[in-house]
């Protein structure tokens, strides 16, 4: 079934409805249409009925049939440990200072840390990342096209098991067929830490699926007058968060 599911993923380019329509359907295929499915490609992928495939991501809406990956799998997979950071790219001093904090405790405590990334890293986070700690990368692009534009990312974690990257996409084919991948990210972290967050789609599409799908939402205060919406989300419902700690005491 695996090499089913990748055959129509490839034919379909990751169209969600036709790979789905094609399944639900019992679309036909002959021996010669499977001579795509090579043996690289499945090294490269995991399928929504591999044992390993996270029972997490089963339970959102339009739950992917294939992951593209590069990296430690097994991360996938940690979900009673994992954190997703939801961080804007232009800290002030005091954002940045406790996110530094927040990261090395968790890096002494082995969480699994979850970020997404649309078009490049979070130039805050990227300089805090310690291959010591346990990271997923949610990307937006095709896996090889982002492992080509970050080799410094992937140069930093050679050697380690601490770091998973996965796409819904396999190659620029796929370019038309984008997903809402926010979903991803909300499906694989138990709870979410918030600092700063400007009114911006991406970050709003997210939190509004955290809430979906019931994850817990920390933010960091902020001060009365600032643009960031951690504090509007305190008094939404997310919970105040001034330590790494309080944290993982939740899960």
């Amino acid at each position: 079934m695996d090499k089913v599911i990748i055959y129509f993923f490839l034919k379909y380019s990751g169209a969600w409805e036709s790979v789905f329509n094609a399944i639900r359907n019992k679309e036909k295929i002959s021996i010669g249409d499977f001579e795509i499915v090579t043996e690289e490609i499945i090294s490269k992928t995991i399928t929504i009925v591999d044992p390993k495939f996270p029972d997490a991501l089963k339970e959102i809406d339009r739950p992917p049939f294939v992951l593209v990956h590069y990296g430690n799998i097994d991360l996938i997979n940690q979900y009673y440990r994992s954190i997703g950071l939801l961080v804007k790219n232009d800290l002030s001093k005091y954002q940045f200072k406790a996110l530094k904090n927040f990261m090395k405790f968790f890096y002494k405590n082995s969480p699994i840390l979850i970020i997404q990334i649309d078009k490049k890293i979070n130039k805050n986070i990227e300089e805090l990342l310690n291959p010591k700690g346990n990271l997923i990368i949610i990307i937006s692009s095709p896996l090889q096209e982002f492992l080509d534009t970050n080799l410094e990312l992937i140069k930093k974690y050679r050697g380690f098991d601490s770091l998973l990257i996965i796409s819904e996409f396999y190659d620029f084919s796929f370019q038309n067929s984008i997903q809402n991948f926010e979903r991803v990210f909300a499906g694989l972290s138990k709870a979410a830490l918030v600092i700063g967050g400007e009114n911006e789609a991406l970050f709003n599409n997210t939190i509004t699926l955290l809430i979906d799908y019931g994850k817990s939402i920390f933010a960091l205060p902020e001060e009365i007058f600032t643009k960031s919406r951690s504090n509007y989300l305190i008094k939404n419902g997310a919970i105040l968060v001034e330590s790494g700690a309080e944290i993982l005491n939740t899960m």
